[in-house]
């Protein structure tokens, strides 16, 4: 994995983002949408199963994706991904348009 697969694996949503998310809204707008939605989620999740009153499997697993959502008029177009790169994010809000 590259080093920027990596920052984007682990992403913090510090604002890092911002930049992309603004210009994300400003094209939505541009192409003529009503209303842009842009959600993002990171999730850390652990499982344990216990048999016996013995742990016998932990399995841990993370997310990390956004969701847009765009309204024209009465018709709505929803997108998600787990590719937080700027053409990533760009590819999804020209598929919800």
């Amino acid at each position: 994995m590259t080093k920027q697969s990596d920052d984007l694996l682990f992403h913090t949503f510090d604002g890092t983002l911002r930049s992309q998310i603004e210009e994300l809204l400003s094209l939505g707008r541009s192409a003529g949408a009503d209303l842009i939605e842009i959600f993002l989620e990171k999730s850390d999740n652990i499982s344990l199963l216990a048999e016996q009153d013995d742990i016998s499997n932990v399995s841990p697993s993370f997310g990390i994706g956004a969701g847009i959502r765009v309204f024209l008029g009465k018709k709505d177009g929803f997108v998600s991904t787990n590719d937080l790169s700027k053409p990533g994010l760009l590819f999804a809000l020209s598929q919800a348009l």
